[in-house]
């Protein structure tokens, strides 16, 4: 699984910020939840 974030997240200017964060959140739990099984899953 491969997710793409930008950098320009990191500037506040309204709602892309946030939907960037989500993004990030969601990818970073997932990652965590399979780094606990023993699928061959990687997430970056």
């Amino acid at each position: 699984v491969l997710g793409l974030n930008a950098t320009a997240s990191r500037v506040p200017i309204g709602l892309y910020p946030a939907s960037k964060f989500a993004l990030h959140a969601m990818t970073e739990n997932l990652r965590q939840e399979l780094r606990l099984t023993k699928d061959k899953i990687k997430v970056t």
